[in-house]
This record gives structure tokens, sequence and C-alpha cells, in this order.
């Protein structure tokens, strides 16, 4: 159902049973996440659409105080990346935003920084928001001269 209102253009509702679905923890369900990863629907745009926005959900839950288990979420977030590489479905500079910013949550530089050499593979280029996630990750553990190296480099553009 998410897939066809997503393919009909109506994002707002498919967004919002999404979002009850992952609130339930349905998501946990192997065969839940599966259907949603490899659906029967073939259009990667809405594949690509449907799993950014499970991604943004996730990273979303991660700040709401209702939620008491931030690594549980973060790892589910993690597990519906691989998922969406294994099916095909290229991530685009929000899903990497997500991504970045648990680490960021989690203080994992190294996995920040592997997340930024597979967005330069893929062509895709960091944005204001990714080098802010970045300079604040580095502040955090005392990593000065890399922060403002990256803030170097979104100077030089």
């Amino acid at each position: 159902m998410i897939h066809i209102l997503t393919k009909q253009g109506h994002f707002k509702a498919a967004q919002n049973m999404l979002e009850k679905i992952a609130l339930r923890d349905f998501l946990s369900s192997h065969s839940v996440l599966s259907a949603l990863v490899i659906s029967t629907h073939d259009d990667p745009d809405v594949n690509a659409h449907v799993l950014s926005w499970l991604l943004i959900i996730y990273g979303e839950f991660e700040d709401d105080p209702r939620c008491n288990s931030d690594e549980r979420l973060t790892d589910m977030a993690w597990k519906v990346y691989k998922s969406m590489i294994k099916a095909g479905v290229d991530p685009n500079i929000y899903v990497f935003n997500v991504l970045i910013h648990a680490c960021c949550k989690s203080g994992d530089v190294e996995k920040a920084e592997e997340l930024l050499g597979e967005m330069e593979l893929k062509g895709i280029f960091p944005d204001l928001f990714t080098y802010n996630m970045l300079i604040s990750l580095y502040c955090k553990k005392s990593m000065h001269y890399e922060a403002l190296c990256v803030q170097d480099r979104m100077e030089r553009g």
C-alpha cells in the first residue's frame, strides 16, 4: 500500500502509514522490512522514496525523548541502509545525511568518514547540513584540526 500511494503521488499518506508501521515496531520483523525493500514494485524512484523516508523516520525517532533505545533505532537505520544497497536502491544526500547524523549521535567518526567516502564515490556532494554535522562530530571528539579542515573544504565548495 505504501508503494502504491507513493507511485500515485500521495506522499504524505504514504509517509504517515510508514511512520505508523515504524512506531508500532512492525519493521523489526524481517518479513515486513523485506516487503518494503524487495517489493513487487519495480519502480526505483518509489523504492528510493520509501526507503529514504524510513531512514529519516528513524533519524527523527532518535531525537524523540519517548524513545528509550537510541542504539536500537540507530541499528535499524543501518539495517535499512544495508537492505537498500542490496536491493539496488541508490542512496541520495538525504539518506547519507541521516546516517551521518546517526554517526554524530553515537560519536562514530570512522563510520562518518566511511560514509563521506561512499558519497564521493557515488558523485554525491556534501551539503551545508553534512558539513555542519561533521564539524560538530569532530569538535565533540576534540578533533579540532579535522573540524577546521572540513570548514575549509566547505568554504572552497
